[in-house]
This record gives C-alpha cells, sequence and structure tokens, in this order.
C-alpha cells in the first residue's frame, strides 16, 4: 500500500468520496477523533459526521448495553433463593429496560436501582433466615428440655 493510500485511511480523508446523505437512511452520529500529523499525513479535523447505518446492524444489542444498569441477572439469581423479591426484581428490571427502549432514562435509572435494592433486600432476607434456621438447629434445638421428669430429676438433686 503506498504512504499517500495509508495516510488517507488513518486520517479519515473522505472529502472527495463523501456524499452528502439522504433524509430516509437511517443515520448514527461518529465523532472521529483528530489523529496527529506525524509522517507527513494531515489529520483531521475532528468534526462530527453522520454514517449511514445498514438495518441489519446491532444497534439495538449496543444501545442496551450502554443503557442504565437494569441488574436483571441479579434478579433471576434472586428469585432462585427469594422468590417474593426475586420475582419483584424482575419486574422493575423489565420495566427499566422498556422505559430505557422508550427513551426515558431518568425512569429507566430509577428502576433500575429499585430493582437493585429489592435483589439486595431478597439475599439478605435468604441469609437471615438461613443463619436463623441454623442458629435454632445446633443452637436453641440442643438446649431445649425435652423431658419434663428429668428436669424434675435434676431440680431435686
Amino acid at each position: 500500500m503506498t504512504k499517500d493510500k495509508e495516510c488517507e485511511l488513518l486520517t479519515f480523508n473522505f472529502e472527495p468520496k463523501f456524499l452528502p446523505p439522504s433524509p430516509s437512511d437511517e443515520r448514527t452520529d461518529v465523532s472521529l477523533l483528530p489523529v496527529s500529523s506525524t509522517d507527513g499525513c494531515t489529520s483531521y479535523n475532528g468534526d462530527v459526521l453522520s454514517v449511514p447505518t445498514g438495518k441489519n446492524d446491532k444497534r439495538k444489542l449496543s444501545e442496551s448495553r450502554n443503557g442504565p444498569p437494569n441488574y436483571l441477572g441479579l434478579a433471576l439469581f434472586v428469585t432462585l433463593c427469594n422468590c417474593p423479591f426475586g420475582s419483584l426484581a424482575i419486574l422493575f428490571a423489565i420495566l427499566s429496560r422498556r422505559q430505557y427502549a422508550s427513551g426515558e432514562i431518568v425512569d429507566a435509572k430509577q428502576k433500575g436501582t429499585i430493582s437493585k435494592w429489592l435483589s439486595i433486600l431478597g439475599v439478605t432476607a435468604t441469609l437471615l433466615l438461613i443463619a436463623f434456621l441454623l442458629v435454632y438447629k445446633f443452637v436453641i434445638l440442643p438446649n431445649v428440655v425435652v423431658d419434663l421428669k428429668a428436669l424434675q430429676d435434676q431440680l431435686k438433686n
């Protein structure tokens, strides 16, 4: 590859080839960073270009990754531990995803936060229940008096 062609590819020299987009095209704004002018290449000024994208691109997937966290995975895990809290957390996670898709980012963040806290409450309640059951089984049950006659015998002696 020649040096001029390489410089043209590195610096995004689209001026002679770039046609103005038609309004019917689906668009994505791309911000190009300035490239340093090393090795005799000219640098691009860093303006924002509107680049057409195809209809089969994975734009929805990238938008869902960039949206506010909805903690759906955590909510699914909590459902295995604590069904009531986990079910509510799943509900709010799905509502968060839907509101982000409709453009309501602030509401989507709030629903995601509610989902996170419901999940935390579900995990905490499960851990407290497990701790109580362990204490009951290994501390309380062995110390409970089962036979009243044995208790009376101990009190007489």
